[in-house]
């Protein structure tokens, strides 16, 4: 790996010398070259009294390329050893500037080591002046300290929930630490920060590395893994590392219930129950239908192509009184989070006529001569019959063909209105009591009976058949 990092810069450490005095300044320890790179190292030395040598003393641990120490004076020759360069004038007055450069390979490492370089000068007098620079080899990937780093943490599938990501990280030169949130819908290089105030830093520049992250409703639960990467400036990484995250959805889902037109009790019309459900975890929709004689927990289905549209369809038994009905719907998810709060209102029609059956007279063949004869029909009906002003039900037969009215009313009073000869109160036999004058012919006729309920509904289908025999000599 090339590094562009010197043990000085381009202008390299500045020598000056004052007499007999030097006085030598140079980079500081920051100034870092990578693990086996072979970088240039210049130095300039300016004199305003000449300097017989220039010795630079270096670990050896470097490798030095000898082809390519060189000076900019003629007059300077440059030999070395293992760790040592050593440049002599040859003559009495070298040049007021002298600049050394050589290239060295840093050592191969795998860790981080500040080495220290001796420059020495020389005068003329044998005076020597001698300053020590420092530089470092950095061949280690950043490595995460436990403390202050977060290992595993929890965040709820909400919009206001949040938790702060923590990376302490030991690495002199580093230089990007990144979290993978791809698995939350976020990017695979979403950059942590240590300035004290992005991505909810506290402290700037004390190493430890934040992203505030937020929670979304949109999270699927369950754990996830974010994967770290930490680089620093010679190109060294460590992309092992990472925090064990726990997406908790505590949000019930959403339901929401489409309103149903009235629907008739008669065993044909369909009653389609309609729910749009959403959630991003949901498990399963049911709907109790106990007020319609139907399960508690009956189950609604989805069609693919709806999306969140959950229905279910069901028909409304004839036995059922007109009236208002509750059913609710309850929805879950994979986390057990349920709404079950959500109802809906269904108004029920009774649009089933009377019930009207055994029909009958006490006579089967009735003589024209003023016999009395009783005539009676069971009637019910789930809602009751219609009342009129004078609350008796409504059942009638028509006996105009029988010399009487067309709409004669029958009872069910039992003793309290003897004209109907009724026997028995409220026993859902309506009665009426006739006799057939003379002047009815002989024949078979059919009294048609019309019964009318609360909903208005009717049933004129049935009737009383008699025979009338013509007694007159």
């Amino acid at each position: 790996m090339a590094s562009l990092i010197f043990l000085s810069t381009s202008t390299s450490s500045l020598h000056n010398i004052d007499s007999t005095a030097l006085t030598i300044s140079g980079p500081s320890v920051s100034n870092w070259t990578a693990s086996d790179t072979t970088d240039q190292y210049n130095f300039t030395i300016q004199t305003n009294e000449s300097i017989n040598r220039t010795t630079i003393k270096f670990n050896s641990s470097f490798i030095l390329d000898n082809t390519t120490i060189d000076t900019t004076g003629a007059d300077w020759a440059c030999s070395n050893t293992t760790d040592t360069i050593t440049c002599t004038s040859s003559t009495e007055n070298a040049t007021d500037e002298i600049s050394i450069w050589f290239n060295a390979t840093s050592p191969t490492i795998a860790d981080e080591i500040v080495y220290v370089w001796n420059i020495t000068t020389t005068d003329l007098d044998g005076s020597t002046n001698s300053t020590d620079l420092t530089t470092g080899v950095d061949g280690k990937a950043p490595q995460i300290e436990t403390e202050n780093t977060t290992s595993t943490a929890d965040l709820n599938a909400t919009d206001s929930s949040y938790v702060l990501l923590t990376v302490n990280v030991s690495d002199t030169n580093i230089n990007t630490v990144k979290i993978n949130l791809s698995s939350l819908g976020g990017s695979n290089e979403t950059v942590m920060y240590d300035d004290g105030t992005t991505a909810g830093d506290i402290n700037s520049s004390d190493g430890i590395y934040s992203y505030n992250l937020s929670g979304n409703i949109s999270f699927i639960s369950g754990s996830k893994t974010l994967k770290l990467n930490l680089s620093d400036s010679f190109g060294n990484y460590n992309d092992t590392e990472s925090i064990a995250l726990t997406i908790s959805d505590i949000t019930k889902p959403v339901v929401s219930l489409t309103s149903n037109q009235p629907v008739n009790a008669n065993d044909t019309d369909e009653l389609i129950f309609t729910a749009t459900v959403t959630d991003t975890e949901l498990k399963n929709v049911t709907i109790n239908l106990t007020e319609l004689g139907g399960l508690w927990d009956q189950q609604m289905y989805n069609n693919a192509s709806l999306n969140n549209l959950w229905t279910f369809n069901m028909t409304i038994p004839n036995t059922f009184h007109n009236g208002t009905y509750n059913v609710y719907v309850n929805a879950t998810d994979n986390s057990s989070n349920e709404n079950s709060s959500e109802s809906l209102s269904i108004t029920v029609v009774d649009v089933t006529a009377p019930y009207v059956i055994d029909m009958d007279s006490t006579l089967d063949v009735v003589p024209a001569n003023g016999t009395a004869i009783t005539l009676t029909v069971n009637v019910t009906d789930l809602e009751g019959l219609e009342k009129n002003g004078d609350s008796l039900e409504s059942v009638y037969i028509n006996l105009l063909s029988v010399g009487y009215s067309s709409q004669q009313r029958m009872y069910d009073k039992g003793g309290a209105f003897p004209l109907s000869n009724d026997s028995t109160l409220n026993d859902s036999i309506y009665s009426w009591m006739i006799s057939i004058p003379n002047t009815v012919l002989s024949g078979t006729y059919y009294l048609n009976i019309t019964a009318t309920d609360k909903n208005g509904n009717v049933n004129d289908t049935e009737y009383i058949e008699i025979n009338v025999t013509d007694v007159t000599i």
